[in-house]
């Protein structure tokens, strides 16, 4: 019998997939919300996000031997 454990995409994609860098990004909310944010988070919760992804990118084209 075959035991499976626990993990998550991100924790295969390290530890088999040989990916050099695995991110986890949580949106604004602390537990408060879930996925059904207020309104008025939603504009600077995109914001946000977009900085990250920005940022991310820029961090991953700017290693040696990036994509």
């Amino acid at each position: 019998m075959q035991v499976i454990n626990g993990g998550t995409a991100l924790d295969w994609a390290y530890a088999k997939g040989n990916f050099q860098f695995t991110y986890t990004i949580r949106l604004r909310d602390t537990g408060n919300h879930g996925f059904l944010l207020p309104q008025h988070d939603i504009v600077p919760s995109g914001e946000e996000m977009f900085a990250v992804a920005k940022s991310l990118a820029g961090f991953i084209l700017e290693r040696p031997g990036g994509p």
